[in-house]
């Protein structure tokens, strides 16, 4: 079993957990990385529709990437990261049981790095899937990194794959190329009289899902259906085969 993640934006800035190994894409960052170290910062924040300050702190950021400093000062992934997904998954608060079952079957997609392993070391970066980045003969990212990504995927003997990455990165695999099942999972919040998804929500409800996972050591899909952290439910009904529908009434 796999469980694909996105990124996030959100970094944390003091990282106490070593890194015990080097993403597998290395030679493709590298190519990715040749293309965002030549842009100046007022070229970075219009790629990235960012302000100026954000824009000189990703220039910096390029311009002292290296594959040497990702080896020697590297932080793992799963606790660098701090967006909403990872309020949810929490990693600080696993054991070591729980950590080392994250690392066996969690994918963290990635624009620049294309997978991160939760114990791949990563140096600081800013490039979501969807940028608009040309990199050789590849037009996009996507061009950039489908092929691998899914031949990668593809070679994988996972028995499914739990799909709680966005779809700007989710889309980055050609999962009709695969001959194992993949669920997605929705998560609905009610506002006034309708159930919804909601962005915020909807983010920290994948890292609750896959916090859920880890606790729990699922090695089966049917039972996703048992998540119930923060007042989620499993709506049979809204739900299908490869889809699974959770809702809530209210926050915790």
């Amino acid at each position: 079993m796999k469980i694909l993640l996105s990124p996030s934006k959100n970094l944390n800035a003091k990282v106490n957990q070593r890194a015990k190994s080097v993403p597998q894409f290395l030679e493709q960052s590298q190519r990715i990385h040749a293309e965002l170290k030549t842009k100046t910062p007022p070229e970075l924040a219009q790629l990235h529709d960012i302000n100026a300050k954000l824009a000189e702190l990703n220039y910096q950021r390029n311009q002292a990437w290296t594959v040497e400093g990702i080896r020697k000062e590297g932080t793992p992934a799963l606790f660098t990261f701090s967006g909403d997904v990872y309020r949810g998954l929490d990693a600080y608060t696993l054991d070591e049981s729980d950590l080392q079952f994250a690392e066996d079957n969690i994918w963290i997609l990635s624009g620049l790095y294309g997978i991160l392993r939760p114990f791949d070391a990563m140096l600081p970066y800013r490039l979501e899937m969807g940028t608009d980045l040309t990199v050789g003969d590849s037009r996009n990212l996507y061009e950039f990194w489908q092929e691998t990504l899914t031949t990668y995927v593809a070679k994988n003997e996972s028995t499914f794959i739990v799909n709680l990455a966005s779809k700007e990165y989710s889309d980055a695999i050609d999962f009709k190329r695969l001959n194992i099942p993949v669920y997605d999972c929705t998560f609905l919040d009610r506002v006034k009289n309708q159930y919804k998804p909601v962005n915020i929500f909807l983010k920290k409800a994948r890292g609750l899902m896959a916090r859920f996972i880890i606790k729990n050591k699922i090695e089966m899909a049917e039972n996703l259906q048992y998540f119930d952290y923060e007042n989620y439910t499993f709506d049979l009904d809204l739900s299908s085969e490869f889809h699974f529908v959770f809702k809530r009434d209210r926050i915790s």
